[in-house]
């Protein structure tokens, strides 16, 4: 029998970039929706952000000084206090 991780690397080279791309869309697109979704627990919507900043900060097109930049709008007042 094959290990688990060596039969998911196998499927993962099988795979056309085309389907790659759908998929990584298809995720980003499911934590955005779960960080939208104002019936989850904020527990889970808190885990799709700091999920949803781990990929931003893995991608090659950053701010100059390595930054992320996060603007917060339409919050009711006195949310950040």
């Amino acid at each position: 029998m094959i290990p688990e991780s060596e039969h998911t690397e196998a499927k993962r080279k099988r795979r056309s970039p085309s389907s790659e791309k759908r998929l990584r869309k298809l995720a980003l697109d499911t934590i955005i929706s779960m960080v939208n979704d104002t019936e989850l627990k904020p527990s889970d919507r808190l885990s799709a952000v700091k999920a949803l900043l781990d990929y931003i900060k893995s991608q090659p097109e950053k701010a100059e000084d390595g930054a992320i930049r996060v603007i917060f709008e339409n919050l009711p007042e006195g949310f950040a206090d």
